[in-house]
């Protein structure tokens, strides 16, 4: 499924939102933080993405940064995204040390 349908599902939504409120970790790449727009998930998250999305993370209230992986806790829960497939090494990595540290997930 690609973002512009993904971010039109209201399940999807439904499962970000919830994921957020109980503070449960959520991960994205590539061109997935535009379905954190939709949910209205994004305000005050740092992220990574594909540079393409930039202005649209921006103008949602997001804080854009330009690295291979980023973490971000604020809002009370985390955030864990990277720009694109090449970034998957150091994505995969963060995502196990969340899950790793964090055994309620």
């Amino acid at each position: 499924v690609n973002t512009d349908l993904l971010r039109q599902h209201p399940k999807a939504l439904e499962i970000i939102q919830s994921f957020s409120n109980q503070a449960k970790p959520i991960a994205v790449i590539c061109h997935a933080p535009l379905v954190l727009i939709k949910a209205e998930q994004i305000k005050t998250k740092h992220l990574t993405s594909h540079k393409n999305i930039r202005l649209d993370l921006e103008n949602a209230g997001a804080i854009w940064v330009d690295e291979a992986v980023h973490t971000c806790y604020a809002s009370g829960w985390t955030l864990i995204s990277s720009r694109n497939p090449e970034d998957l090494p150091a994505f995969n990595k963060a995502i196990l040390k969340e899950l790793e540290s964090n055994s309620s997930v």
